[in-house]
């Protein structure tokens, strides 16, 4: 029987070895993308952090995250690092914990298939909020699932509670009621031998990453709601046989907007995304109506317009949520574009490098074949129903982990379905990586009753060969 140092030493190597393949592997796919994968919110972001002026306008913590590792805009290329080393950390840590329930090995070849696949290699590249908001997502539920089945907080697991909750908790906006709804599962279930100090480290690390708030330009910050709500309406808006545009919307909707500028709008609908008559430039510009009459059309349109449209705006919703489980919208990797509001120096990298990505052959090939099959190699509809299963064998047998991370990952696909303004695949990332999650939550090799026995067989076992010795 090998001593406790010696397995602690046994688990250190399979980690660290998990890790470093994991590193070596994205890292290669980064040379692929480098100096990265951009959209325009990228740009939003990289131009706050070069510029020293981070704003509300996105997620700040994610700014600020930006800030810290590029050296303050001064190099770019090591945030994008940092993100990735962040995200193979967490992800090899969730192999580890599957490892150590017991997961069956043909479920664990498919989990690293998953984490292989060429489109978490380009997420991994994406300078987004939402990588590493969904990484979190997934690491805390495997590690809430670890600590519920064996009741135990090891230090490695309060490392990963402690770096990857505020990253769930600022990242989106989102992330504060999944936050909010995974800690109190931990604290509802957590029996009488767990010390609360350790359930209350990382609440205060959350404190802590809120102080990173000082300096930021709250002036203007990002409505949440508004940019579905404007979306359906101009939706609905649009004139149909005989009907004249608008008449499907209150008269206080109407007047929110302007009658005429409503009108004005309708051309540059989208059924996809928000942006054309949002904020791009030569469209109606609807992010830019005073805030007075913003709130005026959220409470007309919710009070007065939803329920008399309400199989209107339910089917738009589920055709935004399947076009962007199905990666339908054409994304920037396609083609390897780069947004003109990039900074100046990044862009003549990123145009310099994309200039001879034709040459990367194998790389590129196999990542044109996963773009090919994206509705099937990235869909996130698996993970939904994972998550949807973990939920109903919660309420079937009365298992409380199965239920505590069954709820938190339903509630983000509800929100995401109920209030994504653009059928972005990037939102549905968290869901992609929710079998990994499954898997570890409904191991029943790791419940408190399979590893206390292996503890007192352990203990027997050594109490003999001392007693041999």
């Amino acid at each position: 029987m090998s001593s406790p140092s010696s397995s602690l030493r046994d688990d250190a190597r399979l980690f660290a070895g998990i890790f470093v393949l994991l590193c070596a592997y994205y890292l290669l796919w980064y040379a692929h993308f480098w100096p990265g994968v951009f959209d325009y919110d990228s740009g939003v972001y990289l131009t706050e952090v070069a510029t020293g002026q981070v704003k509300d306008v996105k997620p700040f913590f994610y700014a600020r995250f930006l800030q810290a590792f590029s050296l303050g805009g001064h190099f770019f290329p090591a945030a994008v690092v940092a993100q990735i080393v962040t995200a193979a950390a967490a992800l090899a840590r969730i192999l580890f914990v599957a490892r150590r329930s017991r997961v069956h090995p043909v479920v664990l070849v498919f989990l690293v298939a998953l984490l292989i696949n060429p489109y978490v290699a380009m997420m991994l590249s994406y300078v987004q909020n939402d990588v590493l908001f969904s990484v979190a997502v997934a690491v805390l539920c495997c590690e809430a699932a670890f600590f519920w089945r064996t009741q135990r907080i090891t230090r490695s697991g309060l490392l990963v509670f402690m770096a990857f909750f505020p990253i769930a908790f600022f990242f989106r906006e989102n992330g504060k009621l999944f936050g909010l709804m995974l800690w109190g599962f931990m604290v509802l279930n957590a029996s009488a031998r767990v010390s609360y100090r350790l359930l209350l480290a990382p609440v205060g690390c959350v404190a802590l990453a809120a102080l990173s708030a000082i300096g930021v330009d709250f002036s203007r910050p990002w409505p949440l709601v508004y940019p579905m709500v404007i979306h359906e309406v101009v939706g609905l808006a649009r004139p149909e046989f005989a009907e004249p545009a608008g008449s499907k919307l209150s008269m206080e909707s109407r007047q929110a907007v302007g009658e005429e500028r409503l009108v004005q709008a309708v051309p540059f609908y989208s059924a996809d995304l928000w942006d054309t008559i949002g904020f791009v430039q030569g469209g109606p510009k609807l992010l830019d109506l005073p805030d007075e009459r913003k709130s005026r059309l959220i409470k007309s349109f919710f009070v007065q317009d939803l329920w008399f449209n309400l199989p209107a705006v339910v089917g738009h919703r589920i055709e935004l949520f399947l076009t962007a489980a199905t990666a339908q919208r054409e994304f920037f990797p396609a083609t390897y574009e780069i947004p003109q509001n990039l900074p100046e120096g990044l862009r003549a990298t990123a145009t310099d490098s994309r200039k001879h990505v034709s040459a990367r052959g194998l790389a590129r090939g196999l990542f044109e074949v996963t773009l090919r099959y994206r509705a099937f190699l990235w869909s996130p509809l698996p993970g939904v129903l994972l998550a949807l299963a973990l939920c109903l064998r919660g309420v079937w047998r009365r298992d409380r982990v199965a239920l505590g991370i069954g709820v938190p990952l339903c509630a983000q696909t509800l929100l995401i379905a109920a209030f994504a303004p653009a059928a972005e695949f990037r939102y549905l990332f968290p869901l992609y990586l929710a079998p990994l999650a499954y898997w570890v939550a409904r191991s029943p090799n790791s419940s408190p009753e399979t590893v206390m026995m292996a503890e007192h067989q352990a203990i027997e076992t050594m109490n003999s060969v001392r007693e041999y010795e």
